[in-house]
């Protein structure tokens, strides 16, 4: 191995990203969450009649903090790849994590936004 293939531990072995490495799975768990519930949702209204949404609930709160924990390792692993002039590498990983975190945030926004409405439309029935 190179000196140029990255950075070298007194083992010899290359050192990884570990943080652009977690971004991605959890950027992508937070992501999901909520179409996952609101998938199951629509699937119980088919199959039961009534809407099943304590799932929805739960989606809520796991993609607001996955997102914000893939924000979180995200920013964290492109700073590692830029404190080491990429040559730690992951830059790309870490940048689809926090733009998968951002989504996740951004879908528990809009859902928790749905359930406020909804709360509203069956408070006012």
């Amino acid at each position: 191995m190179s000196a140029m293939e990255g950075l070298a531990r007194a083992d010899g072995a290359r050192q990884v990203n570990t943080r652009a490495r977690a971004a991605f799975p959890v950027g992508l768990i937070a992501a999901i969450a909520m179409p996952v519930a609101i998938g199951w949702a629509v699937w119980t209204y088919h199959v039961h009649g009534t809407p099943q949404l304590h799932p929805t609930y739960v989606a809520i709160a796991v993609a607001g903090v996955f997102g914000i924990l893939a924000l979180v390792l995200g920013r964290g692993g492109m700073h590692v790849s830029w404190i080491t002039l990429g040559r730690i590498g992951g830059a790309r990983l870490a940048r689809a994590g926090w733009t998968l975190g951002l989504i996740g945030i951004y879908l528990a926004l809009m859902g928790l936004l749905a359930l406020a409405f909804y709360g509203i439309l069956l408070l006012f029935q």
